[in-house]
């Protein structure tokens, strides 16, 4: 990823009828962003990335085709030679940051030295009707 790249998800002209996908993301940063990219590029080709605060994912929840929703996220594990530290590094570590969820300023360096230690996770996929009629069933159908 080359540095100041955009890597905010812009909407694209998503196929409709069956076998219509959204990814629903949920990245916090440029570099989870683009990694949920590269991965959508090779297993969903085709699918349209949204975030939950994008404005057309109602529409594209509602247009009528049944889409299918793709949930998605970048899980961060922790190193693999993390046995190797000693407690209290281990502990002076985890006063500064996370492992399994570092600041976006480290991200980019974690995942060139180690790319292992990022991997996109999947949620259960759903159609939209069938999201529309659990949120129904759940909440009477409004949104307050």
């Amino acid at each position: 990823m080359a540095a100041g790249q955009n890597t905010a998800i812009s909407p694209i002209d998503a196929p409709t009828g069956p076998g219509a996908e959204v990814l629903f993301v949920e990245a916090r940063t440029p570099t989870e962003r683009e990694l949920i990219r590269r991965w959508a590029a090779t297993t969903h080709p085709h699918a349209q990335l949204m975030e939950h605060g994008d404005p057309g994912l109602a529409f594209q929840l509602e247009r009528g085709d049944d889409v299918l929703v793709v949930p998605a996220r970048v899980t961060w594990l922790t190193p693999a030679d993390e046995d190797d530290i000693t407690p209290t590094a281990r502990g002076n570590l985890i006063a500064l940051f996370s492992p399994r969820r570092p600041p976006a300023l480290l991200q980019r360096w974690i995942v060139r030295r180690d790319p292992s230690r990022a991997t996109v996770t999947v949620g259960e996929p759903a159609n939209a009707a069938a999201l529309r009629a659990e949120f129904r069933a759940e909440t009477g159908g409004t949104s307050g």
